[in-house]
């Protein structure tokens, strides 16, 4: 489905899940399969469950195995009980983790380099995507060809700093 916006190289080899350690990823039950052979004709593998929120957030995810590029190969996700009549914020909440466990994330965003910290209209430094495909489209879409860099959520908890994109509207907000 989104094959093409994330720009997906598919993967020729089996993903052979680590076993995890840890208080995040390790709770979560993985076939011995996939630790074994792996999951065959797959370009990222998701384990998800339901239980307790933490910290009051209706959903959490996070990658928790990687390739030795940095690509992310497995993610975790959990997601407090909700109202499944309210389909659409349970799937727009499902959306959000997942671009979470693909890679919009402070501490991704830091190994690549893609991330700086800048004073915007005069207020406090806060975090910034810096990336020139970000700010490509960036440019393109708010039709500003100065822009140098998108602002990122610099308020709203722990968890929202530098891994949304400055509250508005937006999917990752």
């Amino acid at each position: 489905m989104h094959k093409d916006r994330l720009l997906v190289q598919p993967l020729r080899d089996n993903i052979r899940v680590v076993h995890f350690t840890g208080d995040v990823c390790s709770p979560f039950t993985i076939s011995q399969s996939h630790h074994d052979t792996g999951v065959p004709d797959t370009d990222f593998v998701l384990y998800v469950a339901a239980g307790p929120a933490v910290f009051a957030n209706l959903a959490w995810a996070v990658t928790c195995q990687f390739d030795p590029s940095g690509r992310p190969l497995v993610g975790a996700a959990n997601f407090e009980s909700v109202n499944t009549m309210d389909i659409f914020h349970v799937t727009h909440t499902l959306a959000h983790e997942i671009l979470h466990v693909l890679g919009f994330d402070n501490q991704i965003f830091k190994n690549r380099n893609m991330l700086d910290t800048v004073s915007v209209r005069n207020k406090p430094a806060s975090y910034v995507l810096k990336s020139p495909k970000v700010v490509e489209v960036a440019r393109a879409h708010y039709g500003c060809s100065t822009m140098q860099h998108v602002e990122l959520e610099n308020t709203d908890g722990t968890g929202s700093v530098g891994s949304h994109w400055k509250m508005r509207n937006e999917s990752i907000t």
